[in-house]
């Protein structure tokens, strides 16, 4: 099957997200593309949810036991080689009808590039107790639907937007539920890059939920490293490889996609999100590890307390002395560091997709 754009989408025992994610690609204002679904093991009814879709998109889907994000992100890969763009989306994503159109237009006659959205969240389903709300967001809910959120705490789950909703008033069901920006990839060292060259840690921007690529290596040599485990930094690995090979990053705060707020976890939200931030640390040391460059360990020693513009000049300054007697002695010290602060024993890679 011969198509110009693939989108790619990897999932895991998210049917209920999902469905709400394929039903927002089916009214896109760009036509020429073919999404690809990677089952990783689910045993909810994802397979139904995509069957149901079947003839109102091109759409393939793939099974596989799990394995995590990074196998299903290859597993698709191997699918769409005859693709000349190929874009990341998540299972619990909502698309804006020309999403497709906006990220194809920041890419132009380019044919090697890496583009780069933004989020924000949306609340799409209800869930009572286990959803990571912060305080701001609750806070808009309570002044925007008053009684309505106080009769919602009583029920165990509630659809708040539904798949014809997204088909049919797109533009007042997002309003209605949108809680605002939310922070994506290593925000703290995002700069605006769109109209510019490339930016030294632009690689630390890539992320997967909204992101495209045309790279001739992507799927060959440069691919998802599936020894990360648990979440997170299989994306930022990505990034490096990409930034590596000289294609340009860019960072479009003008596309958008709405983040549709759900457990991330078993457990409450406050353990959920403590479980994540280890597991980002420990994974983000492995891949300083990997790489050995100066410029991942200066991430992890600097990141939060720099600005971004210090960040990108200290990496700057790295580059210059690339392969020096003090770099060389640099990047031994912080690989000690993080060696005594971090255990990067591999964790499992249950639910990863």
């Amino acid at each position: 099957m011969m198509y110009s754009t693939a989108v790619v989408i990897p999932t895991f025992n998210k049917a209920r997200y999902l469905a709400l994610t394929l039903a927002s690609l089916v009214n896109q204002t760009f036509s020429d593309f073919h999404t690809i679904v990677v089952d990783d093991g689910s045993v909810d009814d994802t397979r139904e949810t995509v069957d149901r879709y079947i003839g109102r998109l091109s759409l393939t889907y793939v099974y596989q036991p799990n394995a995590g994000r990074s196998a299903a992100r290859n597993a698709a890969l191997r699918c769409c080689t005859t693709a000349h763009t190929v874009l990341f989306c998540d299972d619990d994503r909502l698309l804006p009808p020309e999403y497709l159109e906006q990220h194809l237009a920041a890419m132009g006659n380019a044919e090697r590039i890496v583009v780069v959205g933004r989020k924000r969240s949306v609340l799409s389903w209800w869930e009572p107790d286990v959803l990571p709300l912060a305080h701001r967001q609750l806070t808009l809910l309570s002044s925007r639907h008053g009684r309505a959120l106080g009769g919602l705490a009583g029920l165990p789950l509630t659809q708040l937007i539904t798949e014809s909703d997204l088909l049919t008033r797109w533009d007042e069901s997002i309003g209605q539920w949108d809680l605002g920006e939310e922070a994506d990839n290593f925000p703290s060292a995002q700069v605006d890059t769109s109209g510019a060259v490339q930016a030294p840690l632009s690689w630390l921007y890539v992320t997967t939920a909204n992101l495209s690529i045309r790279s001739p290596k992507l799927g060959k040599s440069i691919f998802f490293d599936d020894r990360y485990a648990g979440w997170g930094v299989e994306d930022t690995d990505l990034g490096y490889q990409l930034f590596s090979d000289g294609i340009p990053i860019k960072f479009e705060p003008s596309i958008l996609n709405f983040h549709q707020i759900h457990a991330t976890g078993p457990g409450g939200a406050a353990a959920n999100d403590s479980a994540r931030r280890t597991q980002l640390a420990h994974n983000f040391a492995r891949f300083c590890f990997k790489w050995g460059d100066l410029e991942p360990y200066l991430v992890a020693a600097a990141y939060g307390r720099l600005t971004a513009e210090e960040m990108h000049q200290l990496a700057v300054e790295a580059a210059a002395h690339k392969g020096t007697l003090l770099v060389n002695e640099l990047k031994q010290l912080y690989a000690k560091m993080l060696e005594a602060m971090v255990d990067t024993t591999p964790t499992s890679t249950e639910g990863q997709a």
